[in-house]
């Protein structure tokens, strides 16, 4: 099943890393020193996120449109890309496996 989860990106203007939010997925936050990496750990965090909530039998949030999300002051919306297949018959938990994310015109 592919996802995809808005993501609020934040530039450190003193050493350029960035700070990761996704607003759907309390608590779902990370970074990265450039912005290639904070995407990553982005999908990386998402996934994770959403792993645990199916590993423990919990509904997953929809994901808003990336068009609903406003960011904070300084702030720019993303779409994260997540490919996540259900566990197969002799596996119990779910795979994940990375797409790139896929950059698209942000709003600011």
């Amino acid at each position: 099943m592919t996802l995809t989860y808005p993501a609020c990106f934040y530039r450190d203007e003193g050493d350029g890393a960035y700070a990761v939010e996704v607003p759907d997925l309390p608590g779902c936050a990370t970074g990265g020193d450039s912005f290639d990496e904070a995407v990553a750990m982005g999908v990386d965090a998402a996934s994770g996120w959403i792993l645990g909530e199916m590993e423990m039998g919990r509904a997953v949030p929809p994901p808003s449109a990336v068009d609903d999300i406003t960011p904070d002051e300084g702030g720019f919306v993303l779409p994260l890309v997540l490919d996540i297949l259900r566990p197969s018959a002799s596996s119990t938990a779910p795979t994940v496996f990375r797409e790139a994310a896929r950059y698209t015109t942000y709003k600011s």
